[in-house]
């Protein structure tokens, strides 16, 4: 035998390995990832239901503002400081549903179990799934809790400089969280659509940068996914770790077990890598999605047991 026969094989066995990724390295020892768990798809009814609430508070939206701009008796000029007003409420309650869904429930519970809950399990361990789901079914609920709003904002009076200001902050705090779903979604595109991107840079409405830094374990922060200007406001005053802190104190409940139980389901047997976010941009239909660390769970996250946990 030559003595190439003995030196490429023991070439190939110290210095082969060290140039492939640590990804790759995992593949090779590992079984292939179970599929990450995806949003309950809706049936042909509930998406005709969508459609139709979706239609019916955009409508009933329209009428609201025409009737404010058009059959007001009196418009102050202050009236207008109400819409950066009605916007911020928004994203403040964004934020609240957005933190009670993620902290605290079980996604066993009847009803909000179902179309609430599970689908922030599911965004958290697979964020990416967000962009496959269509209009109807990302807007169609919010629209029908916004619908009976949008009915009581007919009651109030355009008689007054206060009443006018009322109506012009209820129809901006509800035609913003009309679109908190969507916002939200196009916040999980790399590249959204050139008006949207645009109405982002502006600050308008949240960004995919700003909304990024929620999507980084352990979740807790960020929780503001209208506009996102409560965010850095409400982080400064630790403001949701206080009120978990004093929730768990009024009634002895732990907050995010049943998420941390979901990340063990989903992951049972394996590591949790937390690695440094990097992106992974793939086609997104509308837009190109981004993925951090959570989006790199499909191709990091399934090493066997045993094996050493990236930082």
């Amino acid at each position: 035998m030559e003595l190439r026969d003995y030196t490429w094989p023991l070439f190939h066995y110290l210095f082969v390995p060290t140039m492939m990724s640590a990804q790759t390295l995992s593949v090779s020892r590992s079984p292939a990832p179970a599929p990450l768990p995806e949003h309950l798809e809706i049936g042909f009814r509930t998406h005709l239901l969508s459609v139709v609430a979706i239609a019916i508070a955009f409508i009933l939206l329209l009428v609201l503002a025409v009737r404010i701009a058009f059959l007001s008796e009196v418009f102050p000029w202050y009236a207008l400081l109400a819409i950066p007003g009605g916007m911020m409420l928004a994203d403040f309650m964004s934020g609240m549903v957005h933190w009670s869904a993620d902290t605290w429930g079980s996604e066993s519970m009847p009803i909000l179990g179902k179309r609430l809950l599970h689908p922030f399990r599911v965004h958290h361990v697979n964020p990416a799934d967000f962009l496959r789901r269509r209009f109807a079914d990302t807007n169609g609920e919010v629209a029908w809790l916004t619908i009976p709003l949008l009915c009581v904002a007919f009651l109030i009076p355009l008689t007054s400089n206060l009443s006018v200001t009322a109506a012009v902050f209820v129809t901006s705090f509800l035609g913003i969280g009309l679109m908190t779903n969507q916002i939200h979604q196009w916040a999980h595109m790399r590249r959204a659509p050139m008006g949207i991107r645009q109405l982002q840079q502006l600050r308008l409405i949240l960004s995919h940068e700003d909304h990024e830094t929620h999507h980084r374990p352990p979740y807790v922060q960020s929780y503001c996914i209208t506009t996102g200007w409560c965010n850095r406001p409400l982080a400064a005053i630790n403001f949701y770790p206080r009120l978990e802190r004093f929730i768990t104190w009024l009634t002895g409940i732990q907050p995010r077990k049943d998420d941390e139980a979901f990340h063990q389901e989903v992951f049972h047997g394996t590591v949790h890598i937390t690695a440094s976010p990097q992106p992974n941009v793939e086609s997104g239909g509308r837009g190109q999605m981004y993925s951090s660390a959570p989006c790199m769970l499909s191709e990091t996250l399934h090493i066997s047991q045993g094996a050493a946990e990236y930082r």
